[in-house]
């Protein structure tokens, strides 16, 4: 199991879309609580994410 990036700052900027927090997208967030997702998804979604937050 793949612990979600969640840091509990649920706030979603207005431009981007992404969350202040974990800048994941809204359609995101709601993916990873999907039991249907995949850990590979979760991996390929944290590699993502680390680039979003390099911008």
């Amino acid at each position: 199991m793949i612990p979600s990036p969640c840091l509990k700052i649920c706030i979603f900027d207005q431009e981007s879309g992404y969350c202040l927090g974990c800048s994941r997208t809204e359609e995101e967030v709601i993916k990873w609580k999907d039991a249907e997702t995949t850990d590979e998804w979760k991996k390929e979604n944290l590699i993502e994410l680390r680039e979003r937050e390099q911008e």
